[in-house]
């Protein structure tokens, strides 16, 4: 006697369901083989061709053939387009193939259909971790913990997005919520210890670590990070010794494996030899790991978005040495070529970013955030050295922050010979930054927002790539402090140029002058051969002392200087700024790494209580703590007093 229709169709999905129940859970996908296999035989036997397909495709998930897998929910779907399983394990097999957004349209078709469907709100959350749309994927494990508060994988996947956005306090709380579901799963301890240890707390981390090997003794993860605890604990020999087991028994897993005696032989030496590696930097090992988490943590901290634009007008100087020696390797290994940020009503501006110019803007407490726009004068390695750096990171600061930030670019022709063949300009590529590109051009005026004029001006300086100069500016700020369109302030930067009549008269009339001196050679005392000789590429001292003369500056940052004048180069402005103030002209200050000029104020930075006093009135010398670099700090009259050494206004 046969079993009546609707027993078999009874049998038939209940084994489906518990089929699909097992398969749900990671750790048991393979016990649900045999529900499969007989649920299968009831769906030929009964010829039901759409539940046939259907646990097809569940056997080939379960085996991995994703492929086929697919065609199967592809033919379930055909027959019926409102079976929102088939379009969950279609978007499954799409995720195991990396066709993401695919799989994600899928995910939302199954809950466009049933918006309750547990298993689509969580493989979709799982798709949007891999592609580090970490919130989106917490709000996804968050409609399907509603569902089923019981989702054990949900709390911990909903664990490891928060630990991947650094909330780790909450992502501690999913971890417990999962090990209340389920005590004995190791990931789940093993990924609990992990977060303990970022949030430095080793000895919790090693608990967790150790209930993971109680759990599972082959887990190679819990042992590697059981060691790296023990490591920042200070407990070096312990944590050797535990490397040393987890090497034999990779050693063991080798001589197991079916490789060649020859490739068995080679990598149990690379092993050895590893291992060796280790043991001689075993005192060494806390240190070097604490220097890079500093480092990672530094650069993390500088990909955050600010808060709030910065809220203060300033120049700040972020470099030190001429285009000669930061090619060169000299007795204080203190090259740093460097460049400029100007920052005028919470626009910020990048001027020729130079070698160690990243170092200098992230120890000057500057974001990636902060910039808007990078000006470069010409295609010299200390003006534009950093400029590739600088878009990597506004690269990584758009993946972390899933922001589409983009700046402008201004180049001289040298410059854009120099960089165009690698720079993505074209705004709607998916990984476009540059917003728009200028080319600077000697006599033209650009606008950059509705407050901030930058015009190119003539200089004389031999570019490398093609017959052409490199250009100075003149940056032209308006809407603060009562200056307008039509009276600005006005910043003028000589980049690096040779003294000229042409070139000088361009900076009449600006309020901060700022001329690169490059050196200085026997013509500036008049005992060359040729006291008209000119230097041909830098203005050297007699073209800084036309060029401050003839602009009537209120102040002037000397810049460029070789590295050759050393701590000279204060005794160099020293004379420069008592002949000028002698006759009520510009303040002279040596331009060096941290001078921070408030604008319009005109006033600085002090070195020592952070506070600005009048540029007219702050003193600067040699830092005592960094005199082999020969660095220059600049500090307030107030301040004098409790810093015992000489300085020199």
């Amino acid at each position: 006697m046969s079993m009546p229709k609707e027993n078999i169709e009874k049998s038939l999905q209940e084994l489906i369901d518990e089929a699909d129940d097992l398969y749900a859970h990671f750790t048991r996908r393979k016990e649900s083989r045999p529900l499969y296999e007989e649920a299968l035989k009831i769906a030929q036997e009964a010829k039901k061709e759409l539940e046939t397909e259907y646990i097809q495709g569940k056997l080939d998930l379960v085996d991995e053939k994703w492929e086929d897998a697919l065609q199967h929910f592809d033919r379930v779907i055909k027959r019926n387009p409102q079976f929102f399983k088939a379009w969950n394990y279609k978007g499954a097999s799409l995720d195991a193939l990396a066709r993401y957004e695919e799989a994600l349209a899928c995910y939302d078709k199954a809950l466009e259909i049933n918006p309750r469907y547990e298993d689509a709100w969580y493989n979709k959350g799982c798709v949007l971790d891999d592609l580090e749309r970490y919130e989106e994927a917490l709000a996804c494990y968050d409609k399907a913990l509603e569902i089923n508060s019981r989702n054990e994988e949900a709390w911990y996947n909903k664990g490891c997005a928060l630990s991947d956005l650094g909330r780790y306090e909450e992502a501690l709380a999913c971890y417990d919520k999962a090990l209340e579901i389920d005590p004995n799963d190791p990931d789940i301890w093993n990924n609990k210890g992990v977060t303990l240890t970022k949030l430095g707390r080793y000895k919790e981390a090693i608990t967790c670590y150790d209930k993971a090997l109680e759990l599972n003794p082959l887990d190679e993860d819990a042992k590697s990070n059981r060691n790296l605890a023990l490591m920042q604990l200070g407990k070096v020999e312990e944590a050797l010794e535990g490397r040393k087991e987890l090497s034999s028994e990779k050693k063991e897993g080798i001589e197991k494996s079916k490789l060649s005696t020859e490739e068995k032989k080679e990598k149990i030496l690379e092993l050895e030899a590893r291992e060796a590696v280790i043991n001689e930097l075993r005192g060494k090992y806390k240190e070097l790991l604490d220097a890079k988490k500093a480092y990672e943590k530094r650069l993390a901290d500088s990909l955050k978005p600010r808060d709030e634009p910065l809220n203060e007008n300033f120049f700040l100087v972020l470099r030190r040495w001429n285009s000669y020696t930061p090619r060169m390797l000299t007795p204080t290994e203190s090259n740093l070529g460097g460049g400029y940020f100007l920052c005028w009503k919470g626009k910020g501006i990048v001027v020729d970013p130079g070698f160690d110019f990243i170092d200098n803007f992230f120890n000057n407490d500057l974001l990636i955030d902060d910039i808007d726009a990078v000006v470069i004068t010409h295609a010299h390695v200390d003006h534009c050295s950093d400029f590739e750096s600088l878009l990597t990171l506004l690269f990584e600061y758009n993946e972390k922050n899933k922001h589409k930030k983009k700046i402008d670019v201004f180049m001289n022709l040298g410059a854009m010979k120099k960089f165009l063949g690698w720079i993505s300009i074209n705004g709607d590529e998916k990984d476009a930054m540059i917003n728009r590109l200028y080319s600077l051009e000697e006599g033209n005026t650009y606008d950059f927002g509705d407050s901030i004029r930058i015009r190119a001006t003539k200089a004389i300086h031999d570019e490398v790539l093609c017959k052409a100069y490199s250009v100075g500016l003149i940056f032209e700020l308006d809407g603060e402090k009562g200056y307008t369109k039509t009276d600005p302030f006005r910043i003028g930067y000589t980049s690096d140029t040779r003294h000229d009549k042409d070139v000088e008269e361009q900076y009449e009339g600006v309020d901060v002058i700022v001329p690169h001196l490059g050196s200085i050679d026997e013509n500036d005392f008049g005992i060359g051969g040729d006291t008209a000789k000119r230097d041909e590429n830098h203005l050297m001292l007699t073209g800084v002392i036309s060029t401050i003369y003839k602009s009537n500056a209120k102040l002037a940052i000397i810049s460029e200087f070789g590295e050759e004048l050393g701590e000279e180069r204060v005794t160099i402005v020293g004379a420069l700024n008592r002949v000028f103030r002698k006759n009520n002209m510009a303040r002279c200050l040596t331009g060096d790494i941290g001078l921070k000029v408030q604008i319009p104020e005109l006033t600085v930075k002090c070195h020592y209580c952070d506070e600005y006093a009048n540029a007219k009135e702050v003193l600067e010398a040699i830092d005592p703590e960094n005199e082999p670099k020969k660095c220059l700090i600049y500090y307030c009259k107030k301040c004098k007093g409790t810093h015992d050494y000489e300085c020199k206004k």
